[in-house]
């Protein structure tokens, strides 16, 4: 967690941690950039290097996730606010019931959440 942490800490502060520059800002736009918006394929028109955009719940989120057998790692953060959240669960999730229930705890836990502006 603590290293998804300053990924996502850097991705919020344009670069930044501890108050030194290790990416540019401009770097970490490029990563945020969607090359192409306006595709009709979700996986194009979503997607930014490294990141993902999505609303599936409260909040239009940015962020990762990746699995591996028996577990799954959400990191994702609400532009807007500043506010993320980083989950790791030791499951795999097989059926939508699952995803909304992690979804809840999501919008919980950013909706409770304190920005870093």
């Amino acid at each position: 967690v603590a290293d998804l942490g300053k990924v996502m800490s850097l991705v919020i502060q344009n670069g930044k941690a501890n108050g030194k520059q290790l990416y540019s800002a401009s770097t970490i736009a490029e990563m945020k950039k969607i090359p192409f918006p306006n595709s009709p394929d979700r996986d194009l028109n979503s997607h930014a290097l490294l990141w993902e955009y999505f609303q599936p719940g409260k909040y239009k989120l940015g962020g990762y996730n990746g699995s591996m057998f028996g577990s799954n790692a959400f990191m994702w953060y609400n532009a807007e606010t500043n506010v993320g959240a980083i989950i790791l669960v030791n499951s795999d999730f097989k059926n939508q019931e699952s995803m909304d229930e992690l979804i809840s705890l999501l919008d919980e836990l950013i909706s409770r959440g304190i920005s870093a502006k």
